[in-house]
């Protein structure tokens, strides 16, 4: 077994990423990833900098708003990170939500839709991005689509998931959790089976 990094170690690495984070990563995005034209950020780029395609996944929108949020708040207080933060919060919320409160998974460049998943990897990205922006202190951020956010987290169950009442019944004695599927096992369910024909 590999002993943990020494103390000195440790401020190397710690200095190694910062470096590689503050002076290598985000000079490659900003200012090259904005999108000062419709808002939002672009995504796809050669490795020479040069933009490939201009349609604008709706989960990286989260993400680089939550990254630049963090990044002013626990780095350095930069005003062009929180700027460039709540210009892509701006573009989720003009055309990140379909009217259901769901959001889209891609849109144009333009912000009009393109794809829409049933899983609700945009809505995570959206809700860290909007805690990070909104954790700072007297940052006021009023936006018009974001009413729908609990709507994304209130997302109606999956099948085997049971219901709000129903879940004081263990959950591997219905099949709901497969004994065989390490990734849904707890702390004792490797030895019950699961019920005949479900997967």
């Amino acid at each position: 077994m590999n002993p943990l990094p020494s103390s000195h170690r440790w401020a190397e690495l710690l200095g190694i990423y910062r470096d590689g984070l503050l002076h290598d990563t985000l000079p490659f995005w900003i200012p090259r990833a904005i999108d000062r034209e419709h808002g939002g950020y672009f995504t796809c780029f050669d490795q020479d900098g040069s933009l490939l395609q201009n349609d604008k996944p709706i989960w990286f929108q989260g993400r680089f708003a939550w990254l630049l949020s963090t990044l002013y708040d626990t780095v350095e207080a930069r005003p062009e990170w929180l700027e460039l933060a709540r210009h892509g919060l701006e573009f989720l919320d003009r055309h990140g939500y379909d009217t259901d409160g769901r959001m889209f998974f891609s849109v144009t460049r333009e912000g009009r839709p393109l794809r829409k998943r049933r899983y609700v990897f945009s809505e995570l990205f959206a809700v860290i991005a909007l805690a990070a922006y909104g954790g700072g202190q007297g940052r006021g951020l009023h936006l018009t689509g974001v009413g729908p956010v609990p709507a994304c987290i209130a997302l109606p169950r999956h099948p085997r998931v049971p219901a709000a009442e129903d879940r004081s019944r263990d959950p591997t004695a219905e099949g709901i959790v497969r004994a065989d599927d390490p990734d849904r096992r707890g702390p004792g369910v490797a030895q019950v089976q699961s019920r005949p024909g479900v997967r």
